[in-house]
């Protein structure tokens, strides 16, 4: 049939195939061609018929308006957004492009050409770029979703109900809750928590992803905020774990603070774009004041982030996991109230079990994990399903202020896991973490015990000697003010009286202070009053094991 538009249309193109035909162009033809703007192309015409082509391919999408591609970078898939350089030569995977020229007798031909970059930008913001599918993330594992009532698993591609695009299509095993509840439990058996409910809040970070990513979790999630007394006990470990559960690695953040480029928040900006699921801040050290991270966490709709040399792009915080790692968490209420803090100690002497196949040994819990990743996945699949098909029940737990994960998690750990309520010690973790003093006197007692010196009086210059040689931060003291002793022992005075101002006893994580007030006489026989102060560890919980699950 002849083209309206222009009845010479199908002579003129197979001009072109026998043009292609004597130049061995017959492959670039086997593509559907498009004409370039200019002359009586207009550009609308000529890029709703690229768009139009290329969105069925699920190769090429929009990620707030503007056009991004799935790029691999060091073995590792991300969101990337398509520049005009790079578009020139990747539009030609789907089309080929031809322009009108006169031939020797004057008549109209099509023939092959290029794009230009300056079309090639014209195509990235013309609006029919919107025909393309839009896309809010990443994850290299498949999901489950629930369509019409019923559970179904995502995988293979993009999903246009969540706009995440899996690159999995990995069988994901069905396994009996009673197994799942074994392996999800003895993946944790290494950790020495402080509690019974910080295993639980452990246990709630393996479900967490599936239950948000998934779209049953319509309200924010907390970040899962790591914390350990000493280096080496595991904090970002764990972490990791639970990325790998989900055939993920975190996108990891440990720079400074501040704008700019180079900065937090242009790094986190960063990773918000790239579109990876699990985003971590590492080995946060001193005090965690992050008002971006604060904002987002309880982002309604989409949120704004900056990358390094773009503008802003929004981006979707129900796609993202947060994580913070740290030796000694400090931070602002607000981001303390959008956390689950899961408090670690090390266990001295204690090395992590080795899990084996066939009599030999194949490494630590991560690897276990990488080693059968589909069925750990299947674990957490199988206490979803679970929750699922009793209704998708959640109790009246309010002590956090993300009420829905917090209610349905707490119901899963108590339920299906049998095991602590998820909230039990929270709120105590929350009021330190949020408290300067208390952050600061947690890390005096940490360590005095590792020197040995707990159960023993000491006094104020003690504690500023421990603090000088472990560096340690004295809230209210910046740069050469901490090494000065005199000023130091003020201000820790001013802590101690502020900790003990209507108490003679606190307790700080597993630590408890308590002060002894005496009245002694000076060489002049001058009474005056003295302050000491003895640290103790409160009884310790005693640690589940759990033997190796057969995989």
């Amino acid at each position: 049939m002849s083209n309206p538009e222009n009845p010479h249309r199908d002579e003129q193109v197979e001009k072109l195939h026998q043009f292609a035909a004597t130049a061995g162009l017959e492959a670039e033809l086997s593509k559907p061609h498009v004409i370039i703007p200019g002359g009586m192309q207009s550009i609308t015409k000529s890029a709703s018929k690229l768009f139009s082509i290329i969105a069925p391919t699920r190769k090429l999408f929009l990620l707030d308006g503007n056009v991004c591609q799935i790029a691999k970078e060091n073995g590792i898939l991300k969101v990337e957004l398509l520049k005009s350089a790079a578009a020139c030569s990747l539009f030609e995977k789907y089309v080929h492009f031809v322009k009108p020229e006169k031939n020797p007798d004057g008549e109209i031909q099509y023939v092959p050409t290029i794009i230009s970059k300056e079309t090639a930008e014209k195509y990235l913001t013309a609006e029919e770029r919107r025909l393309l599918p839009e896309i809010e993330g990443i994850i290299n594992c498949p999901l489950l979703a629930e369509r019409n009532k019923a559970l179904i698993t995502v995988q293979g591609g993009y999903d246009s109900a969540t706009k995440l695009f899996v690159t999995s299509e990995e069988t994901i095993p069905l396994v009996f809750l009673s197994t799942a509840i074994d392996v999800l439990k003895y993946l944790l058996q290494d950790f020495n928590f402080q509690t019974p409910g910080d295993r639980s809040r452990a246990l709630a970070s393996f479900i967490t992803p599936v239950l948000k990513f998934g779209g049953f979790i319509k309200g924010p999630i907390p970040a899962d905020a790591a914390e350990a007394d000493v280096s080496q006990s595991g904090k970002t470990y764990r972490q990791k774990m639970v990325a790998a559960v989900f055939n993920e690695t975190c996108n990891v953040i440990n720079k400074a603070e501040g704008s700019g480029v180079g900065s937090l928040e242009e790094a986190f900006s960063t990773c918000l774009v790239q579109g990876k699921p699990f985003i971590q801040f590492d080995n946060i050290r001193g005090k965690f004041s992050f008002q971006k991270l604060e904002s987002f966490m309880t982002a309604s709709g989409f949120f704004d982030a900056r990358p390094a040399y773009s503008k802003v792009i929004r981006v979707n915080p129900a796609k993202f996991m947060i994580m913070i790692s740290s030796n000694g968490y400090m931070t602002t209420p607000d981001l303390a109230n959008r956390s689950s803090i899961i408090r670690i100690f090390k266990r001295q002497g204690y090395q992590f079990k080795q899990w084996e196949r066939d009599g030999e040994v194949k490494g630590g819990m991560l690897d276990f994990i990488n080693d059968g990743q589909p069925l750990m996945l299947g674990c957490v699949f199988a206490i979803v399903r679970e929750w699922f098909e009793k209704g998708k029940p959640r109790t009246a737990e309010t002590r956090h202020d993300f009420r829905e994960w917090c209610q349905i998690l707490d119901w899963i750990v108590q339920n299906i896991f049998n095991s602590a309520p998820l909230m039990d010690g929270h709120k105590e973790a929350q009021t330190r973490v949020a408290s300067p003093d208390h952050t600061f006197i947690r890390a005096v007692a940490v360590e005095l015990a590792a020197e040995g010196r707990l159960d023993v009086d000491i006094r104020a210059r003690n504690i500023f000697e421990v603090c000088e040689e472990k560096d340690i931060l004295i809230p209210g003291l910046t740069g050469e003010q901490k090494h000065n002793e005199d000023t130091a022992n003020k201000v820790i005075g001013k802590i101690m009286g502020r900790l003990f101002a209507k108490v003679e006893t606190i307790a700080v994580d597993t630590f408890v202070v308590s002060r002894r007030v005496t009245t002694e006489t000076s060489s002049a026989m001058n009474p005056y009053q003295t302050r000491n102060y003895r640290f103790t560890r409160a009884r310790e919980e005693p640690h589940e094991t759990k033997s190796q699950p057969s995989q």
